[in-house]
């Protein structure tokens, strides 16, 4: 398989579809886990965005759907947390 940076890698995975909740709907999508990662947070790639409707105003923060292009909503930084 392909990585977020390009690189093939090989090795056992798990998917499951869920349903992400964002902006007031949902979506539902396959996440992909790798079961041997250590300290990987989650990405949602061009496939999410895609089925999403979501569209990324990278210049101006803020993202939107593109069924609604005049409700913009601010990109919002999460601190990051650990869990024992």
């Amino acid at each position: 398989m392909s990585l977020a940076d390009g690189q093939q890698t090989t090795g056992e995975v798990f998917t499951i579809q869920v349903m992400i909740e964002i902006g007031g709907r949902s979506v539902q999508t396959k996440f992909i886990i790798f079961p041997k990662a250590k300290g990987n947070r989650t990405l949602l790639g061009t496939d999410f965005l895609s089925s999403a409707g979501l569209i990324l105003d990278v210049k101006n923060a803020c993202w939107y759907f593109w069924d609604n292009p005049t409700h913009k909503k601010r990109f919002q930084a999460f601190k990051r947390s650990r869990c024992s």
